[in-house]
Order: structure tokens, then sequence, then C-alpha cells
């Protein structure tokens, strides 16, 4: 299993890093029989940014934060994070 981090253009050119911890660069493997292993995710944080860099990342269509995960090179699944420049409080309070 391979993992490939997709930052938005505004994150990553401010230096923002999203760490994978509990896997090895090379990924990791899921073999029959074996416990499955939990995979915390860590966003680094970086250099400051503003929100017109954010808004002018939304109008390109580049506001998610993405990790696509792949057996064998092929896309098996993954997880995407919406990142929401208007958004005041969180959606989820607790």
């Amino acid at each position: 299993m391979t993992f490939t981090v997709h930052l938005p253009k505004f994150l990553a050119s401010a230096g923002w890093r999203l760490e994978l911890a509990g896997v090895r660069p090379d990924g990791m493997d899921l073999r029959p029989g074996t416990r499955r292993q939990e995979i915390r995710i860590r966003l680094r944080e970086g250099q400051e940014f503003d929100l017109a860099a954010v808004n002018e990342s939304a109008r390109a269509g580049d506001i998610d934060i993405r990790i696509d995960v792949k057996a064998g090179g092929n896309l098996v699944g993954g997880m995407t994070y919406r990142l929401d420049p208007d958004l005041d409080w969180p959606f989820n309070a607790r």
C-alpha cells in the first residue's frame, strides 16, 4: 500500500507538510491475516498565509487536502479534507 499526499498550493508553498505517522516512506504491507495498522495524520505548520491565498486557491479548485491510497499501483481509496475559507466555527463543535 502506498500513500500520496496532495496539499493545496497555498499550503505547500508556505512549507506546510502532512505526515502519516506509522507509515514508511515506501508505504506499508497489508498481507492476508495481518492486523490492520492505525495511521495518524499530522499537519505540520509552515509559514503563515492569508485569506486571499486561500480564496485564490478555492477559485482555482485547489482547496482539498487529499490522501490517495494505492495497492499495486491501482487507486483503491483515500481521504479528502475540504478546507472552507468561509467557516467561522468548527462544523462539529465536539
